[in-house]
């Protein structure tokens, strides 16, 4: 019997959380009406076919995903 891998990254956890919520579809519409790909190519990435906003580049950019880790820090 494997045990199962255990991410080492907590900060991805807490970035993917965020990532599904449905206030990201907001975010994302926002980021791509601001800074369009074509001039901004860092911030997106690939996914099922379309250029998306990257969730992990927004969130560590704008310091969103270290804020919450740091909240849940203090909460939990």
């Amino acid at each position: 019997m494997s045990t199962p891998a255990v991410c080492p990254d907590p900060q991805a956890i807490t970035d993917l959380a965020l990532s599904v919520l449905p206030e990201w579809d907001i975010l994302e519409e926002a980021v791509a009406a601001a800074a369009p790909r074509d001039e901004h190519p860092d911030l997106y990435a690939k996914a099922d076919g379309d250029w998306i906003p990257n969730y992990r580049t927004l969130l560590g950019k704008s310091g969103l995903g270290e804020a919450t880790r740091l909240i849940h820090a203090l909460v939990y």
